[in-house]
């Protein structure tokens, strides 16, 4: 009894402890290069296949929706591979073009004899032969890299189809292959291991750098600059423009797209150029809206690589993998992240969405020579803001100006007005002749309005306002608009006729009927009337008929 009462403890302590070692055994790949990836954006980063020492026909996944993660312990989970006859020569393995289908749930990747596919929620593969003798005879020597169409679906491969020449498009739901030629005009011969995206923003797929695949012999191969851009909605290829830092001649790097479609970034690979390696440990970041390249700091050369898998997801770009010897394929199994934002490689995985657009800062394009490095983008920052503050401060000059001349030119109109005012009542002290009326003769001028002649006869007298009391009833009551006395003093103008005249007294308001004059033009109306200036540019807008306006 004594030896039970301890001894089923110690066994249940035993198991126990078992099973908290077995679930603190995380998984962790090995090194590998030459890998098919694609990733679910913010999601999975899927890697399969490549090559260590031998060709392999591994699977894994790397979780992206976790919050933070040192580089020394990434969240790996080992997943069932597809399954690919491997060969020593058959290469079936390694450079594969893998993408993920536009409602992102299955996995393809082209390679020989066919199209493998995964289901995302279940995990299971199924394959499928696809195209004919001379297609499997490209899938062979693969090289090529595929993309997701983001509107159709379809998937392209450049140069997955007689031998280089042809781009494939499989739709990957009836698996149908049709080909488009390569841009031969465009393309001094075939090339593979290159970059290859599509954009979100420019409805189109983007290339970057590649090698010609001059022989099976590798020591002939050499690096091109592609920067190609095809467009499906016209089958058109166009080579594109950029701005800022330029990219070096390479291939076998690592290149997506982030941000919304906003940015993409290139990473690591080597020049190639007549049997000479040259790694490189550059990474460069384009402002898809401005279509200008920046670069970011270097990474150790204890981490250069070429042939890496990678990822943007938020502000960080991960790449994992990686050959750093042509010969010995020498691998690396830690991931290696850079911040997109500080343009700094950081040492701990932190989750952070990408900013909006609204709040992300880019630069203006520049011309296609001029050459910007990441010191040169911060003080772009700083002249922003100089720019911002003399726009505004010449704003205010501009108003400024704008207010002085509208006041000089109020004031000219003022003391025009006074002008007329005064001589107008000095021709009412002695009268003005009067226009002979149907009844009886008109004298002087109508009370109260000097100089402006009788008609009807209607006896006019001298005004007892003085000019400056004159001018201020003109302003406010005798061309005052209102219901009662029309716009101005003419109630009615038509066909050259005035019909009647309005004369608006503080005290009462009365109708005078005049005699039908024909006139010519409006402007015999103004040269009539001299309270009008003849220059109509400089008229009272109170003071002026309708027509004219």
């Amino acid at each position: 009894m004594v030896f039970s009462t301890w001894v089923v403890p110690l066994a249940v302590a035993a198991l126990l402890q078992t099973a908290t070692v077995q679930a603190q055994q995380v998984f962790q790949p090995p090194g590998n290069s030459e890998m098919a990836y694609a990733s679910i954006p913010d999601t999975t980063l899927y890697i399969q296949g490549g090559f260590d020492s031998n060709y392999t026909n591994s699977f894994y996944s790397l979780d992206l929706t976790q919050n933070s993660w040192p580089v020394s312990s990434p969240p790996w989970t080992n997943r069932t591979a597809p399954t690919i006859i491997l060969t020593p020569t058959s290469r079936a393995s390694i450079s594969n073009g893998m993408t993920v289908t536009r409602d992102q749930k299955r996995l393809v990747i082209w390679a020989e004899p066919g199209v493998f596919w995964m289901d995302i929620a279940t995990g299971l593969w199924q394959s499928e032969v696809v195209g004919n003798v001379t297609t499997a005879a490209t899938m062979r020597y693969n090289y090529r890299r595929a993309a997701t169409h983001g509107d159709t679906g379809l998937i392209y491969i450049p140069g997955g189809a007689d031998q280089g020449t042809k781009m494939v498009v499989l739709d990957p739901e009836t698996f149908a292959v049709t080909t488009v030629d390569m841009p031969s005009v465009l393309l001094p011969g075939i090339i593979g291991l290159y970059g290859w995206v599509w954009s979100d923003l420019r409805k189109s797929f983007l290339m970057t750098g590649g090698e010609l695949l001059l022989d099976t012999n590798l020591s002939q191969n050499q690096n091109i600059a592609t920067s190609l851009e095809y467009f499906p909605g016209n089958n058109t290829w166009a080579r594109f423009i950029t701005n800022g830092a330029d990219l070096p001649l390479i291939s076998r790097h690592c290149m997506v797209q982030g941000y919304g479609g906003r940015k993409i970034v290139v990473y690591g690979g080597h020049e190639w150029n007549q049997g000479v390696e040259t790694l490189r440990g550059t990474i460069f970041v384009l402002d898809v809206p401005t279509m200008t390249w920046v670069q970011g700091d270097s990474v150790s050369p204890t981490y250069v690589s070429s042939d890496s898998a990678c990822t943007l997801t938020g502000t960080n770009f991960i790449s994992w993998g990686g050959s750093q010897a042509q010969l010995n394929k020498a691998t690396l199994a830690t991931p290696i992240i850079f911040d997109v934002e500080s343009r700094k490689w950081i040492a701990q995985f932190q989750k952070q969405a990408a900013p909006s657009p609204s709040s992300t800062a880019s630069t203006s394009p520049t011309s296609p020579s001029t050459s910007t490095t990441s010191s040169t983008l911060t003080d772009s920052k700083g002249s922003n803001v100089a720019a911002i503050a003399g726009g505004c401060a010449g704003a205010v000059l501009v108003l400024g100006l704008v207010g002085f001349v509208f006041w000089t030119r109020q004031r000219r109109r003022r003391a025009e007005y006074a002008s007329v005012a005064t001589n107008a009542a000095a021709a009412s002290a002695v009268g003005a002749p009067g226009v002979e009326g149907g009844s009886g003769k008109g004298v002087g001028g109508v009370a109260g309005v000097g100089g402006v002649a009788g008609v009807g006869g209607v006896a006019g007298v001298a005004s007892p306002q003085t000019p400056s009391t004159y001018y201020n009833n003109t302003q406010q009551d005798y061309f005052k608009t209102g219901p009662e006395s029309g716009r101005g003093p003419y109630s009615h103008y038509q066909d050259g006729h005035v019909g009647s005249l309005n004369v608006r007294d503080p005290s009462t308001v009365q109708t005078i009927p005049v005699q039908t004059i024909p006139f010519r033009n409006p402007q015999q109306i103004v040269n009539f009337y001299p309270e009008f200036p003849n220059n109509n540019a400089q008229r009272h807008p109170q003071a002026t008929p309708d027509t004219f306006y």
